[in-house]
């Protein structure tokens, strides 16, 4: 609290006080995505919760390994209501579009592994600590189912308890990959 008194030559006498609150407490960046280990593409988005608006704020995508990308690191600068506190997405179409830092030399590399840095710095300039993902592989390339077969003992006709087999193209164990059908 500031107290100002002003006293003039006749003896009068005034006064006025200001509040004012010293921010020491950085903001906190949560509920990351994508998360450590899993893949991403350009149809997915990454995601992030503010604790309080922030004045300056980057996703950074450092190619670890994988493919080669010839940019290495590609910076996205959080603008408007991105800096806002809560829950945000950005879809990686609308990172890989930004021709400043994230794609000025190209866009995320297919097979590149990567790791992500998140950052901000809120309204009295207080950093926050950084959070990072790790081994995050951008995948732009869709299975292929390349087989269906089934132990149904009449072609087409399916009962309970019959067993369909889907072979995927480049295999089930990539990361994320699912079947469905109807």
């Amino acid at each position: 609290t500031i107290n100002a008194i002003g006293c003039d030559a006749a003896g009068n006498n005034t006064s006025a006080s200001l509040v004012y609150v010293i921010d020491t407490t950085p903001p906190i960046i949560s509920s990351v995505t994508p998360t450590t280990g899993t893949s991403n593409g350009p149809s997915r988005t990454v995601g992030y919760t503010l604790s309080e608006t922030a004045s300056t704020g980057t996703i950074a995508f450092i190619r670890t390994g994988g493919s080669s990308d010839t940019q290495g690191t590609h910076t996205y600068t959080l603008t408007g209501g991105q800096l806002t506190s809560g829950a945000h997405t950005i879809p990686i179409s609308t990172l890989n579009a930004d021709a400043g830092s994230f794609a000025s030399g190209n866009a995320l590399m297919n097979g590149a592994i990567y790791k992500i840095d998140y950052n901000a710095t809120d309204l009295a300039s207080n950093p926050a600590v950084q959070v990072e993902t790790l081994s995050i592989t951008y995948d732009t390339t869709a299975p292929t189912i390349s087989s269906i077969t089934s132990n149904a003992t009449t072609s087409g006709v399916l009962k309970i308890g019959d067993t369909i087999i889907f072979t995927l193209t480049p295999g089930a164990t990539e990361a994320g990959a699912t079947v469905s059908g109807s």
